[in-house]
């Protein structure tokens, strides 16, 4: 006796009969001729809720065949292999429900994923926003303070004008002050010298005689400077520096005619007034306190 067994699985929404058949061996020793089942699925459209068909060999061998009606779900609702032709068709479904179950558990996953990304980035979007709002608040008020510090700045820039503008005058008056002084000093330095003969000087006014009468013919008269002195025909000396005089010949005679003290030279008969060679000062204050024109004449 064969057994054949019908398995059932979802195929389609139609509420359809599947049928396959199976082949039991009867028990051992018996003679029982090999049945070949149908190729391919028998589809029953409609079907029976329960159907059993049994089929007797020629040489006694029964075959019974179960059939079965299914609704369509979603799920396989079997798990028992059914071979057609060779074909595994139902491990084929469920490989691709196996595949698609893992589908969607990848995309749940990575769905979920999403969500914990979207979460972390959103906090870090509300950290990241408020030190934004902190460095904003930050910028205004470091803008408030150079501000600030601009005017300021420029108030003490104006003042600097000022300030400088002021020690520009003060250095323009120091100037004129150290020119002036430095005039003062050089004038109250400068010392005069002229030396000539008689008739050059008398010329110039420098020189004049004095005194005396008429019946000597001018003799008797004393030489003394003149009323009016020109500084231009004196040479200019620095009473401080120039102790020592230089007259033009050293074989000749010179007479002293202005008013210094001589006592403060190194003339050995200062009441005569004679120099010869050079004139030594020894003391330049006290020698052009009397008078800063020092006139020579030769004899």
């Amino acid at each position: 006796m064969t057994v054949h067994v019908k398995a059932w699985v979802c195929v389609s929404p139609a509420a359809d009969a599947v049928t396959d058949a199976a082949c039991t061996p009867t028990l051992a020793g018996e003679s029982v001729p090999v049945i070949r089942p149908v190729v391919g699925w028998m589809v029953s459209p409609g079907g029976n809720p329960l159907a059993a068909k049994v089929t007797l060999s020629p040489s006694g061998s029964l075959a019974i065949t179960f059939s079965n009606t299914v609704a369509y779900w979603p799920l396989v609702c079997g798990g028992i292999r059914v071979t057609t032709g060779g074909r595994s068709t139902l491990a084929t479904v469920q490989k691709k429900v196996t595949a698609l179950i893992n589908r969607l558990n990848a995309s749940e996953a990575r769905l979920q994923r999403i969500r914990n990304d979207s979460a972390s980035h959103a906090a870090n979007d509300a950290a990241t926003m408020q030190q934004l709002r902190e460095h904003e608040a930050s910028i205004v008020e470091l803008r408030t303070t150079v501000e600030a510090q601009r005017a300021e700045i420029t108030m003490l820039e104006q003042k600097v004008d000022s300030v400088v503008r002021a020690n520009i005058v003060l250095v323009s008056q120091r100037d004129s002050v150290i020119i002036v002084a430095n005039t003062m000093a050089a004038r109250e330095d400068s010392v005069f010298v002229v030396i000539g003969n008689e008739k050059e000087l008398s010329q110039k006014g420098l020189v004049r005689r004095e005194g005396g009468t008429l019946l000597l013919f001018g003799r008797g008269k004393t030489m003394v400077p003149g009323r009016t002195i020109d500084p231009s025909h004196f040479t200019v000396l620095s009473k401080s520096r120039d102790r020592q005089i230089t007259l033009p010949r050293t074989d000749k005679d010179y007479r002293i005619v202005s008013r210094q003290a001589l006592e403060f030279t190194d003339l050995a008969k200062p009441r005569d007034a004679v120099v010869r060679g050079t004139l030594t000062i020894t003391d330049s204050e006290k020698f052009w306190a009397p008078s800063k024109f020092l006139i020579l004449v030769e004899k």
